[in-house]
């Protein structure tokens, strides 16, 4: 089953900081990032890591395991697209 690979950092953009009015400055400062660090999530050149998933869950009221989630649904799905075929033939060893 083939999903749509969403990058964190895509649901960061539009379901947290533009409903809340928050540009990535404003978010940085908030979360005591740098703002390139926060920018280049947003723009999904960097990955959500357990220090950036503590620091939005508690900035957005979520969990830690929520943008976690998030970023292992995204790795899962462009390693199943990287791999493609090439699992269909792995068996079960035991």
């Amino acid at each position: 089953m083939k999903t749509a690979a969403f990058h964190p950092g895509t649901i960061l953009l539009t379901e947290y900081m533009q409903p809340a009015g928050l540009d990535s400055k404003r978010l940085a400062e908030h979360i005591h990032m740098d703002l390139d660090d926060v920018s280049r999530i947003i723009a999904g050149e960097q990955p959500i890591t357990a220090d950036v998933a503590l620091r939005l869950a508690r900035c957005f009221g979520t969990t830690d395991h929520f943008w976690m989630n998030l970023q292992t649904g995204f790795e899962l799905a462009r390693a199943r697209t990287r791999l493609g075929n090439e699992l269909s033939h792995l068996t079960q060893l035991a």
